[in-house]
């Protein structure tokens, strides 16, 4: 890989590790599925579209128009999934109370010097 892939891959890593901690936690706090997430798959296909005018930030619409046609849809799922997770209580925001949480949650960068560690320890 080339530096700037290995940074991106390590970002990435990180932020998966990080909503890997907070889905897990969240899911052993609360144990249960919202009820409003079996409302919402219900209507899934039925919704209607509305036009919107909104901004991105040029990189984030450059990667999702580079996965070809169908794009605006991959861009409406991830939205869904972080409404979802939003009302998991598994993403908190300014509202959400802060929970006590036991061990420490990943941050960013760990993954390059996890990986920098080992490379350091095995040659």
């Amino acid at each position: 890989m080339t530096r700037t892939e290995r940074v991106n891959h390590t970002f990435m890593m990180d932020a998966l590790r990080r909503l890997e901690w907070d889905i897990y936690d969240e899911m052993f706090r609360q144990r249960r599925i919202p009820p409003l997430w079996h409302e919402i798959a219900r209507e899934r296909g039925r919704k209607p579209k509305v036009r919107v005018t909104t901004m991105v930030e040029e990189d984030v619409l450059r990667f999702f128009k580079s996965m070809g046609r169908g794009y605006q849809e991959r861009m409406n799922d991830v939205l869904r999934s972080f409404m979802h997770a939003r009302l998991a209580g598994i993403v908190e925001g300014p509202e959400t109370p802060k929970a006590l949480r036991e061990g420490p949650r990943p941050e960013w960068g760990d993954t390059g010097r996890e990986i920098e560690g080992n490379r350091l320890r095995h040659p």
